[in-house]
């Protein structure tokens, strides 16, 4: 998950090295599931659940789409979600029902907005938004952590849909109790501690 892996854990990396001299991290920020028995994956984050023997899956945070957008859009009149009608809604390529499930929460399950645009990464999505292009859904509260969130980003209605997906710490269960993988651990809840503030 590359917004994962720059928001949260990038930030944190000093602290981990710092605490953690002995051990390395290879991170890989990517959409593909790590393959636990193909590959020398320790831990994984995923962003929901499928079923995985063999596999520990601790929560480590619960996410909603929140919509964001540049501060201009808002000052253009962006004030309710039915001005979406008036917006291109931007969508990331891997997670198509996001939008119309967030509109259907809404009661806009026929809002019709003024155009699309499909990127294929998170950054990309954000990155288009802060430039105006129109709005997305970024995950809350870990949007909140990115740098510029208030000042590039805003979001522009109080609606938040009651509806989460929650993103996993997952590990071979038969290393939970491997000291290494503890410490990685450790470092990644606190990492979200911080980042959900």
């Amino acid at each position: 998950m590359p917004f994962f892996t720059s928001t949260v854990l990038i930030p944190a990396l000093p602290d981990f090295r710092q605490r953690y001299p002995g051990l390395t991290l290879r991170i890989e920020a990517t959409h593909q599931y790590a393959d636990f028995n193909a590959s020398r994956v320790d831990v994984a984050i995923r962003y929901g659940r499928e079923h995985s023997t063999g596999l520990k899956f601790e929560p480590l945070v619960a996410v909603k789409g929140l919509p964001v957008c540049a501060p201009a859009l808002v000052k253009a009149g962006l004030r309710s979600p039915e001005d979406l009608s008036r917006q291109v809604l931007i969508h990331i390529t891997t997670q198509p029902r996001g939008w119309p499930a967030w509109l259907k929460e809404a009661g806009l399950s026929h809002l019709e907005p003024r155009g699309h645009l499909w990127l294929d990464s998170v950054p990309a999505m954000l990155e288009a938004a802060e430039h105006g292009l129109g709005v997305t859904l970024a995950m809350a509260p870990l949007i909140k952590a990115r740098p510029g969130f208030g000042k590039k980003l805003v979001a522009p209605f109080a609606f938040e849909p009651a509806h989460s997906e929650t993103i996993y710490l997952v590990s071979h269960t038969e290393q939970a109790r491997d000291r290494r993988i503890a410490a990685v651990r450790r470092w990644i809840l606190e990492a979200v501690g911080r980042a959900k503030q």
